[in-house]
């Protein structure tokens, strides 16, 4: 949830009909980006003349042509914003991760103890990863 409500800051229609305070704590969700470390006041130094530039733009606006016109005049919310698109909105890998700890342990197993489920699941997915990156490596190799 804080990281979809830091994402809403890059929409220019939701920055144009929100309230400043609203938007100041869209920003301190900001933690929830490891990436973007100690940014709030960089991206708070910006955001009124944000907000100005966004009033008045419609909810279908081109999210990307917005942000090449305007970016240059934000520039921390626009490097901001750059990492915020490459965020993955689906939950593929959780269900993975689900549908293998549900593989790996029946009913019966269902009392084992919690360290040592998440242990063997993250032994698990480390190996099945290590093993698609291997694949992948000598897919690249063969002539």
């Amino acid at each position: 949830m804080q990281v979809w409500k830091f994402c809403r800051l890059f929409d220019p229609a939701y920055v144009g009909l929100a309230t400043m305070q609203n938007l100041h704590a869209d920003i301190m969700c900001h933690t929830s980006i490891k990436v973007l470390g100690d940014a709030a006041e960089g991206l708070k130094a910006e955001l009124a003349a944000y907000k100005v530039t966004a009033t008045g733009v419609q909810a279908d606006c081109d999210l990307c042509g917005f942000w090449r016109t305007h970016g240059s005049l934000f520039p921390n919310l626009n490097a901001a914003a750059k990492i915020a698109a490459t965020i993955q909105p689906s939950s593929a890998a959780a269900e993975r991760v689900f549908a293998m700890l549900k593989w790996m342990f029946t009913k019966q197993q269902g009392g084992t103890h919690e360290d040592y489920k998440v242990l063997s699941l993250l032994l698990r997915y480390n190996e099945c990863w290590r093993l698609k990156v291997e694949k992948a490596r000598l897919a690249i190799d063969e002539p």
